[in-house]
């Protein structure tokens, strides 16, 4: 019996997974948490399911709105959003300020670096030599 619910809250994880990549209804969190407390040791699994299908869902998302976007950019005329869309179009395009950051708070610098970017490896840096480890 316990095999079949945890069966089905890995299905139930990974469909929540996926629809809360395309749009937000629930965090995935919300059940992450507690099935990894209550199976610690499955917890790479329940990770690893929730991240593909994540992805999944974002490459999904992805591709819905590239081909809806012909139908719905007339909407965005007609309603007066064409400047508020070109905004923020442009400030997308024109972004700077391009960083990754791990969660083992390493910061990796894009060949598009700004001030903003620079700040962060430079604190990284600075407390990297204050503690004497890696953070």
């Amino acid at each position: 019996m316990q095999k079949i619910l945890l069966l089905k809250s890995k299905k139930v994880l990974g469909f929540l997974s996926f629809i809360e990549s395309i749009f937000f209804p629930i965090p995935t969190d919300v059940l992450l948490i507690p099935m990894a407390i209550s199976k610690s040791y499955k917890w790479f699994d329940l990770a690893l399911i929730a991240t593909l299908m994540s992805v999944i869902g974002g490459v999904v998302g992805y591709l819905i709105g590239s081909y809806l976007f012909t139908d719905i950019y007339p909407l965005i005329v007609d309603y007066g959003y064409e400047d508020k869309f070109n905004i923020s179009k442009s400030m997308f395009l024109s972004a700077d300020e391009i960083f990754i950051a791990s969660s083992s708070g390493g910061v990796t610098a894009t060949t598009n670096s700004g001030p903003t970017t620079e700040l962060l490896i430079r604190e990284y840096e600075n407390r990297k030599l204050t503690y004497g480890t890696e953070l």
